[in-house]
């Protein structure tokens, strides 16, 4: 079990990594669905941990665009702020899910997971356009 937590982090970071290039990142959600699915109902608990774990990281992440959004010049600062708050409500909308998750009962197992990677994609792809949109902002 332990493994599998270590090969999903690294997907994550995988995933995560492949949001700042410009490249095709159709494969890296189909291959995200794929082991979002791997979890069975009896690993509820490790499933629920790892995306907590991810959600934790993520939150870091929006921070740090959060402090990055500071060299932008002024009417590029308002719209950081937007986009921002854009991807503060879905990790809202993914803590939701994780809470789902733990009500989760095996015959809706599979629709919460289905749920949570529907979110989390939407989230990986924000955050990647986020991303790029302030790096073209800051650069000169």
């Amino acid at each position: 079990m332990r493994y599998k937590t270590v090969i999903i982090a690294l997907f994550f970071l995988g995933v995560f990594l492949a949001c700042g290039s410009k490249e095709d990142k159709s494969t890296a959600k189909q291959d995200d669905v794929v082991t979002l699915q791997d979890f069975a109902y009896s690993q509820k608990n490790e499933f629920i941990k790892t995306m907590q774990s991810e959600l934790n990281r993520i939150n870091l992440e929006v921070k740090e665009l959060e402090t990055n959004a500071k060299n932008l010049k002024e009417e590029a600062l308002s719209e950081s702020k937007q986009k921002i708050q854009a991807l503060r409500d879905q990790t809202d909308k993914l803590n939701k899910q994780i809470v789902k998750a733990k009500n989760a009962t095996e015959s809706t197992w599979d629709g919460v997971k289905n749920d949570f990677n529907k979110s989390y994609s939407e989230f990986m792809e924000s955050f990647g356009q986020v991303r790029t949109w302030m790096s073209e902002k800051i650069a000169p």
